[in-house]
């Protein structure tokens, strides 16, 4: 069998918005297109609106990059047994004179610790949700100010400083949004609010080191989304909503733009959601992080039925029935002998 996989290539010509958005979305770095925007919007910061292919290759090769790096961060066993096993450092600052010692920040999906500099040992710094201040200060050093930054911590008396000098904006920034980010998950009960605050993080940090310029960290500050959002209208749930609310997906975080959810069905174990264009994903419904997708036909589902232990079968607007195996993730078997629109299904007595 002759696979041709497609590569993605630099784009070689100037682009606008439109380009843009399908450009990033090709190369796999983000789908929402309202992450994009505010993508472009910074990297298009006090010039034309469009966006040249040195600027992108520098920015592209950043991103990738610092992937590889946080990648290959290696953890002594005495750090890693103070964070949780899905923890990835993401961001580490160069090695700084901090109130708790010297050593490199390092920043997790979760929370701030300092890795102390000799041999590698754990300070933690803060939780995201234990914030109660982030901002940028300065610390004397013989007779000059040097820039830091100060965060005050929820049960602790001393403020954490870091002399983060010319990193001090940017760490500032990516702190802040880490922040709101954690602040809406808990509020909304939806853990993605967490991802999408890496990611805006993680751009920041990739416009700043390509734009090389002084307007990189107020073109930066474009992509701190949940941080506006927290300063600009603060999204406080009723509290009744609150008490009752346990959880909250969203299944288009990845997609290019909000679908409608048509179906839902819940197996032991997992929750079954069908968006529009016969397109199905499957979350476990412990750790509600999404375990599989499927596509059945094209057109819009209108039910699905859970059938003895190891089957989901779903009714499509084409007039087909598409019969899931639970375990391969396939569709074993399609029912099209009835031409009209399925509109639900139902079992009783061994028959459906």
């Amino acid at each position: 069998m002759n696979v041709q996989v497609k590569r993605f290539q630099l784009p070689k010509t100037y682009m606008q918005l439109e380009d843009f958005v399908k450009c990033i979305q090709q190369c796999g770095i983000v789908k929402d297109q309202g992450t994009i925007h505010r993508l472009f919007d910074a990297l298009t910061v006090g010039h034309q609106k469009q966006v040249g292919p040195d600027l992108f290759k520098d920015f592209y090769t950043i991103w990738k990059e610092t992937e590889a790096e946080a990648q290959e961060v290696c953890l002594p066993p005495s750090v890693l047994e103070h964070i949780e096993p899905s923890e990835c450092v993401f961001k580490l600052s160069s090695s700084v004179k901090t109130s708790r010692g010297v050593g490199k920040i390092a920043m997790t999906q979760r929370r701030l610790f300092l890795l102390t500099d000799g041999r590698p040992g754990y300070v933690e710094v803060a939780q995201y949700r234990d914030l109660e201040e982030v901002k940028v200060s300065s610390a004397p050093f013989l007779l000059l100010r040097i820039p830091s930054l100060k965060l005050r911590v929820h049960g602790r008396k001393e403020a954490f400083e870091a002399n983060l000098k010319t990193e001090t904006d940017l760490w500032h920034l990516m702190v802040k949004e880490m922040w709101a980010g954690r602040n809406m998950a808990d509020q909304h009960k939806d853990p993605q609010y967490m991802q999408q605050a890496l990611t805006n993080a993680l751009l920041m940090d990739a416009v700043v080191g390509s734009l090389q310029t002084s307007k990189a960290i107020y073109a930066a500050s474009k992509l701190a989304h949940f941080d506006r959002i927290k300063m600009e209208v603060p999204m406080r749930v009723p509290k009744a909503t609150s008490e009752t609310l346990k959880h909250k997906i969203n299944p288009s975080l990845e997609l290019a733009a909000p679908q409608a959810v048509d179906v839902l069905l819940y197996t032991p174990g997992q929750l079954w959601v069908s968006l529009g264009g016969g397109k199905v994903m499957v979350f476990d419904a412990s750790s509600w992080s999404l375990t599989n997708t499927c596509h059945v036909g094209s057109a819009r589902l209108n039910c699905m039925l859970g059938v003895d232990k190891d089957q989901v079968w779903m009714g499509s607007e084409d007039s087909v029935i598409y019969i899931i195996n639970m375990v391969a993730m396939v569709c074993n078997r399609q029912l099209t002998e009835h031409r009209a629109e399925v509109t639900g299904l139902a079992a009783r007595h061994g028959q459906i």
